[in-house]
């Protein structure tokens, strides 16, 4: 079972660490997009070296010929390491939660320049009402003062532009119903990214935090701390098991210390009993009794 549960935990180790690495290389890319190529090669020789270094440095602990300077500097080399690892991890989530939120701001900079055009489309429309009352106000006076023909004649005069004030509400309107119709996607857009950030607004607010980036900037850190420390704490855990199962194998398989009888013992024995079986016969003798 030792031996399983060892493998198991460097597999589990090796998947853990290999997932980081890509998390972290994805992520320092993404912080150094101008070097993408050598940043991703560069990553990729540190995260093996961590973990091979993890590995080396608890088999050679005990070590004589390790100094301490040694086991220092690469303990110290395996966090310096992790803390990368744990920046790179960090900036992939992060870039992951903001490309997230991208189409949101997208839309609501689309949504609010139509909702800007309707409100002037509609403040026209005011502005063309107004106009035309102040028409009406003035051939009703007329009419009230019993000036018909006169009345009659200021609408003539009136007709062009009571014209245009009509065209011009009816495109104003148009123009808000076309904008009305352009808003409806976009806003089930937005309902649909706002759907996908809920968990995380409902995490903020289970412990009170008012803006959720907070509650993702923690969920992230809790997942650094859970990645790489992991693999480097299963490494050495599977080196352990596997290492006292090879002791527990070694020490069944190894053959008795008991010192194997020389020849001259052997030849002690052989006449011990040569001696013995001659004396029965002289005895048996003796008693009138043969074999």
């Amino acid at each position: 079972m030792k031996l399983f549960f060892g493998l198991l935990a460097l597999a589990s180790a090796i998947s853990i660490a290999a997932v980081a690495a890509m998390f972290s290389l994805i992520g320092l890319a993404a912080i150094f997009a101008a070097t993408f190529w050598p940043i991703i090669a560069m990553g990729a020789v540190l995260e093996t070296g961590k973990v091979v270094t993890a590995g080396w440095l608890h088999a050679n602990w005990r070590n004589p010929n390790v100094s301490r300077f040694h086991k220092g500097y690469l303990s110290t080399a395996i966090v310096a390491l992790m803390l990368i690892t744990a920046i790179g991890i960090y900036g992939y989530l992060a870039k992951g939660h903001l490309d997230q939120q991208v189409p949101l701001g997208t839309t609501d900079l689309q949504i609010a320049q139509r909702q800007q055009q309707i409100d002037t489309d509609r403040e026209n429309i005011t502005r063309l009402n107004n106009r035309q009352a102040q028409l009406d106000a003035a051939v009703n006076s007329l009419i009230q003062q019993n000036f018909v023909v006169r009345s009659q004649s200021i609408r003539s005069q009136q007709a062009t532009e009571r014209e245009q004030i009509t065209s011009d509400r009816a495109a104003a309107q148009k123009d808000i119903d076309r904008l009305s119709q352009e808003m409806l996607p976009l806003k089930m857009q937005n309902n649909n990214v706002e759907a996908k950030l809920g968990p995380v607004k409902y995490v903020a607010d289970l412990f009170g935090w008012t803006n959720p980036d907070v509650a993702v900037r923690l969920v992230i850190l809790i997942l650094i701390f859970a990645f790489d420390p992991l693999a480097i704490a299963l490494v050495i855990a599977g080196s352990i098991s596997i290492q006292e199962w090879l002791e527990r194998s070694l020490d069944e398989v190894e053959p008795s210390k008991e010192p194997l009888p020389s020849a001259i013992h052997l030849t002690e024995r052989h006449i011990g009993a040569s001696s013995i079986v001659g004396h029965r016969k002289r005895r048996f003798a003796l008693d009138g009794i043969t074999e």
